[in-house]
This record gives C-alpha cells, structure tokens and sequence, in this order.
C-alpha cells in the first residue's frame, strides 16, 4: 500500500514513513500511529508512506514489493528522513540493516526509529549511527538466540513423536490427553505422530522412484495416473487473493512441489534413514 500525502511541497523537514507486518492477520495502523505522532512532535511533514503487508523481515527491505517502490522514491533526492517503527520493520539480519542505513547515508537521508526501548534513535550523527551498528547486531543475535530456542524445543517434540507443525503425510496425528493452557489464548492440544502404513507406502513409492532417477515432476504424474490421494484432498482451504480470501475444495492431486514436500520433511527423512537404502533398478 502507497499513501501520497497532501501535495506540500518537499523541503529539508519531508519525511517518508516505512512500515511492515509479517502476516495477513495483523495491520500497520499502530506503527502508522507512532510514526504520525513522531513527526508532530519532531516537526517533520509527512511525504508519502509505504506499507509492506505479510512479508517476512528475513527479507532484505529492498527486496520488497514496496521496499522498491520506497527506494525509488528516496532516490529522488528531495525527502531526507525516512522514520519506522522499530527497528525489524526494516530487518532481522545485520548485514541487511548495516547495508540499508549505507544506502540512506549515501542519498543523505536520515533514519528515525520510533520506539527503542522507550525512546526514539536517529542516524543522524556519529553516535547514532554508532548505536544503531551496536543494535543491528544485537537483532540479529535475539533473532539467532529465538531459532535456536525454537529448534531445541521442535527437537524435544520430534523426540517425544509429537505433532510438530502441520500434521506430515505418511502419519496420523493423534490427540494424547494433554492440553497446554495459555493465558489469553487458545489451548493447545498434544498431539503425537502415529505411522499411517497407506501412506508410508507410497512415501517409498517416492523414494524409490526417485532413486531410479525420476525428476519430482515425473513422479507427480505416476502419482496421478494411480489414483493416489494427497493428505489434504477434499478439505476446504482458505485462500488468498487479490481481493481478499475465498475458500475453495483442496483437488487432491500430485504437484512436484507436493512431492518435493514430503520426502523433504524432517520427520520423513529421519523414518526413511532407519530404513534399508532403496536398491537400484
């Protein structure tokens, strides 16, 4: 999404706003919010502002929709302050924030961070872009440290043959009893992982046409030709789409990202290690 503002002319105080937000079920209205009332308070006019919905801040700001459409417009050379929220609005990796703020720099454009920790940062000057070199490391580490937490407690699951994620073709996912009861949220039911022989037997179909040297695509289409149902055939999905979201019956047939997904599981590769090497045909 693109705002034009009120058609004032640019001068040294025109500012630009950059927002983002990770998934489609959250909207930029409280990071437009904060950004407002920061030009107010530093006497900035608001320019344009730019808004990237459902992007991953894994990926670099440049290489967004809007991201792109926001350095061409920097690139202009008549608005000289770009102000975000927070700093992961911008990115989660510090190459890409370091990289980013060397961009502004060079088109001598000045970033404003609303909200840090309590407080506002600016590259303007030394110190700030100091602190903001200190911090960009500092984002990347929590981001590191929350993966690693993550994959420990995914490996603890795997461990325990509970449901990780979305239920994996070739087992059944099986309610255990146990519930974990969040403050404010949804309970969540455990889950553990039954082997469904139907469908490990045409994980090894997979396997072995694989083996044989049959490309994902070929394998789809024996797939196909056989009558083999997907995990998700006959379910209803919600899609999106540019207008919104519709819901359509899932076809049930084999896609080669479809295979591709299935013998690349983490819960399929380790079954299939335990298992004898398919023999060659």
């Amino acid at each position: 999404m693109t705002k034009i503002s009120n058609g004032l002319p640019c001068h040294g105080k025109s500012a630009i706003i950059y927002g983002r937000v990770s998934t489609d079920e959250q909207t930029s209205s409280t990071q437009e919010h904060f950004c407002r009332g920061y030009l107010t308070l530093k006497g900035l006019t608001l320019d344009s502002d730019f808004y990237d919905d459902d992007v991953s801040g894994a990926v670099a700001i440049w290489d967004r929709p809007n991201g792109r459409k926001l350095r061409e417009r920097l690139a202009e050379g008549d608005v000289k302050h770009l102000v975000v929220a927070k700093l992961d609005r911008l990115g989660r990796k510090a190459i890409d924030l370091l990289n980013t703020v060397q961009l502004l720099d060079k088109l001598g454009i000045v970033l404003h961070i609303v909200d840090f920790g309590g407080d506002s940062l600016s590259t303007q000057g030394a110190a700030g872009r100091l602190m903001f070199t200190v911090l960009a490391g500092m984002a990347e580490f929590e981001r590191e440290l929350i993966r690693d937490r993550i994959s420990k407690r995914l490996a603890v699951k795997r461990d325990k043959n509970e449901l990780c994620g979305t239920e994996p073709y070739g087992w059944t996912a099986v309610p255990t009893g146990e519930v974990i009861n969040r403050p404010g949220k949804k309970p969540v039911i455990i889950k553990r992982l039954e082997p469904n022989p139907e469908e490990q037997k045409w994980i090894l179909f997979m396997r072995d046409l694989r083996a044989q040297g049959f490309g994902y695509h070929s394998v789809a289409k024996r797939l196909n030709a056989l009558g083999v149902p997907t995990k998700r055939r006959g379910e209803i999905l919600t899609l999106r789409t540019p207008t919104g979201t519709e819901k359509r019956f899932a076809i049930g047939k084999w896609q080669p990202g479809n295979v591709s997904k299935v013998l690349n599981n983490k819960t399929t590769q380790d079954w299939l290690a335990s298992l004898p090497a398919p023999s060659a045909a």
